[in-house]
């Protein structure tokens, strides 16, 4: 809830010559048509473990390969596979599973998948940041100046990784007003 989703929304808008709309997993043939309750229960059954973590790795891939036919410049994924990998784990772990049987099951299913490497070149993580503030969950009148000063710090961050070997234009703050 630091607004990654939203400005990664506002940069495909604002440099769609550039940029693909985020691309989701739940947009795929593999991700589960399920919401809400059913969704859930289906996500932290532990009898379904395996075909758990088959069905996102599936997924994943099914994204990249979205993402291999778009026709821009740069692809923008919403939750990378670091995401993933450790949302996977955390679910495993927590239905019982132990750190050897959840390696096991995500090496095999990203191995299966062929997501042994990830084909994700340039990660970009929006986090709080101690000197400006600790956690906007929404930019709202209240906080609006500190939400600002916010992005700018990541916007500034991705500029510097951007200029680190990528060729790039600059990306700017876009407020979402």
């Amino acid at each position: 809830n630091v607004g990654k989703s939203t400005q990664a929304k506002l940069i495909s808008k604002n440099y769609e010559e550039l940029f693909s709309s985020p691309l989701h997993i739940n947009q795929t043939e593999a991700f589960p048509k399920k919401s809400g309750a059913e969704l859930s229960k289906w996500w932290f059954d532990k009898d379904n473990a395996l075909e758990f973590v088959n069905t996102m790795y599936k997924a994943i891939k099914q994204r990249y390969e979205m993402g291999e036919r778009s026709e821009k410049s740069i692809i923008l994924l919403d939750k990378g596979i670091d995401f993933y990998d450790t949302r996977i784990k955390a679910t495993l772990l927590t239905n019982g599973f132990s750190d050897a049987d959840v390696y096991k099951m995500i090496t095999k299913a990203k191995r299966d998948n062929g997501l042994v490497n990830s084909f994700e070149d340039l990660k970009i993580f929006i986090t709080p940041d101690e000197g400006v503030v600790d956690h906007i969950k929404e930019k709202n009148a209240e906080n609006d100046e500190l939400y600002r000063k916010y992005m700018a710090k990541n916007i500034e961050l991705l500029n510097k990784k951007l200029d680190e070997g990528k060729d790039f234009t600059t990306v700017k703050y876009i407020p979402n007003d």
